[in-house]
């Protein structure tokens, strides 16, 4: 009679913990908690996913795998398949390969047949934030080894949690460091000139530059108050180099009379809607930032 694996489970919090203190990034404690799984459970496949999101919203993100008979797609649509049924119950799951569709399982490419495939939530503080699948190729773990994993699966969700609170500090100090570099340039570059010709593409292509922007538009005051678009950087069909706003006449005339900034994320803002009125809807303004510019 076959033996299950991972019968008789002795985990070893103490050690996993150790192993997983030993590093701090994300990938690595993904493969910890992954070889760790295929130790317990040897003749395996352990593939962990996180819970992310993305510009498509959320989905899976594989971020290590151990074991030599299965290989997942790198993302996977949050609602797909059998990890999909995570996000809608976070509870451990058992498929028998031999009662799954293979569209259930498409985003892995597997060289041996299935015998079963175990979905483990991840979870911290009632919110999922990823998820282990165990492939077995030989025999079925019982439930009564799988709820022994609870503890270890809780332990390692806070450690990726805590990974993903390190990784987002320190890319948060590379980015204060980074834009304090780039003031630096800027500062530079902007003092490398007093011709206003050459000054207002300087100024023009930095911006664009450091805001990743589609385009920046550089408004001067003229003696009747009116603003004049001296400068274009990008590409802005709501606008042309050379057009003059006068008082109450777009959002840089309004920013311009009260000498306050003003930022729109929202393109149904009807100050946004005016200005893209009779504008192609791939040139539409989808958000947009005005600062004054100032002296004394």
């Amino acid at each position: 009679m076959a033996t299950t694996p991972g019968s008789n489970l002795d985990l070893n919090l103490a050690a996993f913990a150790s192993r997983l203190l030993a590093v701090s990034e994300i990938p690595a404690r993904a493969r910890v908690i992954a070889q760790a799984l295929l130790e317990r459970f040897p003749g395996t496949t352990s593939i962990l996913y996180l819970l992310l999101e993305d510009d498509e919203g959320l989905c899976w993100s594989a971020c290590a795998t151990v074991g030599d008979d299965a290989q997942p797609d790198q993302t996977v649509p949050a609602d797909a398949g059998t990890l999909g049924s995570l996000v809608h119950d976070p509870a451990t799951a058992v498929y028998e390969g031999r009662t799954l569709a293979r569209e259930e399982y498409a985003h892995l490419n597997i060289r041996r047949t299935l015998k079963a495939l175990v979905c483990l939530p991840l979870v911290v503080d009632d919110a999922l934030i990823g998820a282990i699948e165990i492939l077995t190729f030989d025999t079925i773990p019982d439930r009564a080894t799988l709820a022994d994993l609870e503890p270890f699966c809780e332990l390692a969700a806070r450690a990726l949690k805590a990974s993903q609170a390190y990784e987002d500090e320190r890319n948060n100090s590379l980015n204060s460091i980074t834009r304090l570099t780039q003031f630096y340039d800027v500062e530079k570059v902007f003092s490398s000139t007093l011709e206003m010709d050459e000054l207002l593409p300087i100024i023009g292509g930095k911006m664009r530059e450091m805001l990743e922007c589609a385009a920046v538009n550089i408004w001067m005051l003229q003696g009747d108050e009116s603003l004049s678009l001296m400068h274009q950087a990008g590409d802005d069909p709501t606008t042309r180099q050379g057009m003059i706003q006068k008082v109450g006449e777009g959002i840089a005339a309004a920013v311009s009379d009260n000498g306050e900034p003003v930022l729109i994320h929202d393109p149904a803002d009807e100050r946004l809607v005016l200005r893209n009125q009779d504008v192609p809807e791939d040139g539409r303004v989808e958000s947009l930032m005005v600062p004054p510019l100032i002296d004394k």
